[in-house]
């Protein structure tokens, strides 16, 4: 790589970093464009060179975590074969994913995000991804016998409605409180998933087939 196309890559990297740590802490309204400059330790003009807005910056940022977050995902699921197994590594490592890249899970969550465009078509592609993966890991237990499961897509639905519901408590508060005992993110999620398991498993002489 040239050297003038490595210190632009390098540049843009920093301002990227600076403007996502800045994001994570105080949120994408209250970031200016100074400051990212000063956080990247750049001029000004130097980071309007890169980036004509902070609304392009966090477009990046998005762009960037969603695909980060897509790549973990389908390669955690790759590396199982049993459906049962591919559910549990997609709930795991999606929590974990969302947990780490906050700008993301933010764009997802903030009410205040809404007015941007980008942001809302992310928000519907992550949720379209989001079901079609899990439908596909449902269909497949179908096919292989392990689910009992009368219309996957509902039941995608489902899951993706009680994830949601504990994203807020597991990522933010990192816990949950149950009858006064503390439940990190994988203790939560095993049981979360223990108890969806229990109605999607095929019976096999009044058991389960686990």
């Amino acid at each position: 790589m040239p050297a003038i196309t490595a210190k632009r890559t390098d540049r843009k990297h920093a301002i990227l970093q600076a403007a996502r740590t800045l994001f994570a802490r105080f949120g994408p309204r209250k970031v200016t464009m100074a400051d990212i400059a000063q956080k990247a330790h750049l001029a000004k003009a130097t980071l309007y060179y890169y980036f004509k807005s902070r609304e392009d910056i966090l477009r990046e940022i998005i762009r960037n975590e969603g695909a980060e977050l897509w790549r973990r995902v389908n390669e955690a699921v790759a590396q199982e074969h049993d459906p049962v197994a591919k559910l549990k590594a997609y709930v795991h490592t999606r929590f974990r994913a969302i947990e780490e890249l906050s700008v993301y899970y933010s764009s997802l969550t903030e009410d205040y995000l809404r007015n941007y465009e980008f942001i809302e078509t992310e928000r519907r592609t992550y949720t379209e991804l989001e079901l079609k993966t899990i439908e596909a890991i449902l269909e497949e237990g179908v096919r292989q016998g392990k689910f009992e499961i009368a219309n996957p897509r509902l039941a995608a639905f489902a899951i993706t409605m009680a994830m949601k519901g504990l994203e807020y408590p597991l990522i933010v508060e990192k816990g949950v409180e149950v009858d006064g005992r503390h439940l990190g993110m994988d203790e939560a999620l095993d049981m979360m998933l223990d108890l969806l398991l229990k109605g999607i498993l095929k019976k096999t002489d009044g058991h389960d087939c686990s």
